[in-house]
This record gives structure tokens, sequence and C-alpha cells, in this order.
């Protein structure tokens, strides 16, 4: 029910767009849901818990700047974006980095290929080996694009235009699961924007027509229609693909129209990922050094590392160049379950997935009534309500644990993509 809340609060936010303290409200409740969600190895979810708690922070240092609780809207944008750009560059900086390895560009295991048959193309393009080529090395080569184009001047409008089309493509999967991080990356490419964009469309042709055709509905009226059409759309489950095109048209459309400057008067890229908050630059430094934690033997989940084929449990490692620099040992132990009447575990059991060991005390902790037997290194252990494990008692905090997340791991080799 909390969604369903913070969704009406947010669909509120629509017919009152200018409404500051409904905004921190909406970005708070969204915080909070986040984290009472955790643990979660979605991606998009980490996403959203950085620039949340983003917004937070940057928030409290204004209002203790100003000395007041109603801080200026202007100061506090300014103080939390650079992050919001930093969380993009990183996001597209690990979605290229994680993928150059051995499974990835294989065809026969390659997640870009096992994602590419989703689309349902017919058998010339969806079987052809060229086109798995292109797949595989073209995802690697237009996520650098998009970087050093976001980085550049020049070429940084093409970048946000060419990020919202890739993902907006992205999210034509046929169960549209990947709708909610193609929006919120689409949201972040919007960072990357000239300022006087809206004022453009405002004083353009094509926006003073529509204001004046609008003008008689009065703005409450217009923004609750579009208000109840898209709390309709969510309570549904909506966008379907053809609400979603007509989203993509309108966001394309106006990037292409009214977000193009010389490069000359575009922002040089330094000031904009530099925020005068200590604490913000320490968020952006904390993304990413989230991102290496596969390499130094922390988790492996929520690390950007979707659709890559990555492999660093145990004593494997597909990557092509990246060492594994052993700082923690969390990954060294890995578990193969025999038993259990757990119904997540049985699932990972019956679908021939391992689980990192920490991973699995993990959820017998939070569900000490089940009956687990699984064995590490060839060594057995059994978990049940009359003998428990007493590894237990010396678990990590919780608190700690709902951001130690790992993905489950299948034992073959080469490593298919499990993320589908």
């Amino acid at each position: 029910m909390s969604s369903y809340i913070l969704l009406s609060l947010a669909f509120t936010f629509l017919i009152f767009p200018r409404s500051y303290p409904l905004f921190l409200v909406v970005a708070l409740g969204h915080l909070v849901q986040t984290l009472t969600h955790l643990p979660t190895g979605s991606n998009h979810n980490l996403l959203s818990l950085f620039v949340t708690i983003g917004i937070a922070a940057a928030y409290i240092q204004v209002a203790i700047s100003e000395r007041r609780l109603l801080v200026s809207p202007t100061k506090h944008f300014e103080v939390f974006v650079p992050l919001g750009r930093w969380v993009l560059l990183i996001m597209y900086f690990y979605g290229t980095l994680h993928k150059i390895n051995t499974d990835f560009l294989n065809p026969a295991s390659s997640c870009s290929v096992a994602f590419w048959h989703r689309y349902g193309f017919p058998d010339f393009i969806d079987g052809s080996p060229f086109v798995h080529s292109l797949t595989m090395y073209g995802t690697l080569v237009l996520e650098a694009s998009i970087i050093a184009m976001l980085l550049s001047r020049r070429f940084r409008w093409w970048g946000v235009l060419l990020g919202i089309c890739f993902h907006g493509f992205l999210a034509y999967q046929p169960d549209g699961w990947f709708r909610a991080f193609s929006t919120i990356s689409i949201v972040l490419h919007s960072l990357f924007l000239p300022a006087d964009s809206l004022t453009r469309f405002a004083n353009g042709k094509f926006g003073r027509a529509m204001l004046d055709f609008f003008a008689p509905l009065g703005r409450r009226i217009l923004y609750g229609i579009i208000a109840l059409m898209a709390w309709s759309a969510a309570w549904l489950y909506l966008p379907r693909p053809i609400e979603w095109t007509v989203i993509m048209a309108i966001i394309v459309l106006f990037v292409f129209a009214y977000c193009r400057e010389p490069s000359k008067q575009a922002a040089p890229i330094g000031p904009w990922l530099r925020s005068p908050s200590v604490v913000i630059n320490v968020l952006a430094v904390a993304f990413f050094i989230n991102g290496m934690s596969p390499y130094v033997g922390f988790k492996t989940g929520q690390t950007l590392a979707m659709f890559s084929n990555l492999v660093t449990e145990g004593e494997r490692s597909n990557h092509l160049f990246m060492p594994k620099v052993p700082l923690f040992d969390y990954q060294s132990r890995i578990a193969t379950i025999s038993e259990t009447d757990h119904p997540i575990l049985a699932h990972w059991k019956d679908s021939g997935f391992q689980l990192v060991e920490f991973q699995l005390l993990d959820y017998i902790e939070r569900s000490p009534d089940s009956t687990v037997i699984y064995e590490v290194d060839g060594q057995q252990f059994m978990h049940s309500p009359e003998q428990p494990l007493a590894v237990l008692a010396d678990l990590s905090p919780r608190w700690f644990r709902n951001f130690m997340v790992f993905t489950p791991i299948t034992p073959t080799s080469p490593h298919p993509c499990d993320d589908l």
C-alpha cells in the first residue's frame, strides 16, 4: 500500500510541479521505500538509492547553510546535480568494463545475444552471426562512446540523444521489466541538458501554440488529466509498447528540437561534476568504489554488472584484463545446495545454481525455521530449527547484509546469461 501512496504523491506533483515541499516529500518517501525493500539485487534500485540519498544530503547541507527548512530549490539543485551526472557516467563506465570478458564476447553465452533474442525479430536477423557480433561489440562501443560524448562540450547533445534512444530501445522487452531501469537512466541523461531547454520550448513557435491551445483548460485541469493518465498507466503496470513509444517520441523530439546548443556555449564538464558539498562528492566516489566490488572479493550484486556475464566468484575470473585483488573473502566459498524446504533456495537448487555461502547464510538467518543441507569444498553442512548452524551467531548485522547482494552462480563454462 505504501507504494500506491508514494505513487499518488508523485502524480500529485505533476499537478503542482512548482511545489518544492511536495518534491521533497516524494524524494524522501522514495528513499524510505528503497531502504525498506533491501536487500535487493536490482541495479535500478541502486541508482535510486544513491540519487535519493544525494537529494536528501544536499537538502540538509543547504538547509543548514541557509538556516531555514524551505531552502532555495535552485541552490539545492546545484549542490545535488553533480552526483546525478556522476551516477550516469559511472553506470556507463562499469556497464562497459564488466562486459569485457570471454563469456560476454562468446555468442553462445553472451547476454547481448540472449537479450537480442527476446525481441522476436525474424530468423534471418535474430540468428545472424554478424548481428550477434554486432550486438556484443556494438554494445561496448556504444556505451563507451556515450561516456566520451557526455564529457565533450561539442558532442554532449549527441551523447544525451544517443543515450536516451539506447535506453528507450532496451525497454522494448516483451514483459517490459527493463523499463524501470530505462526510465531512471533517461532522467539522469536530462541532467546533461542545457538549463534553459524548457524556456526555449515555451518561447518557441510550437511551444507557444501548445500553451495557447491548452490555456482555456487551465493548467490545473491539464496537469490533472496528465496525472490521471499516468496514474492509470502505473496502476495497470503500463506503459505497454504503444504508450512507451509515445513517451519516447515526445522525449526524443524535445531533446532534438530544443536542447541543442553551440559547443562554445556549452558548459565545461569540470564544474558540472564538482559539487560544493563534500558529502555529495564522497557519495560519487562511493558509487564508483561500489562498482569495483567484484574484483576485490566483495559483493557481486548491485555492482552495475547486469547482463555482463561477469564471473569473479571462487577461484574463477573470466575478465580479459582486470585482476582479482582479494581484499575481502566474501566470494571465496561457493555453496551447492543439496536439500531444502526454503522456497527461494529450492528454486536456485532446482535451477542448477550455486550460491556464495555468505548469501546462503543470510537467507538461512532470515528464515531460521527452514531446513537446508549444502556443501562447500566437499564438506557438508546442515541447518534445521532443531540444530541451527553455529556460524549464524557470527554473521554480520542485517543492516550490513542488506547491502551485500550476490548473484547466483552457474557452475558451467562458458558462463551463460543468468540475468534473463
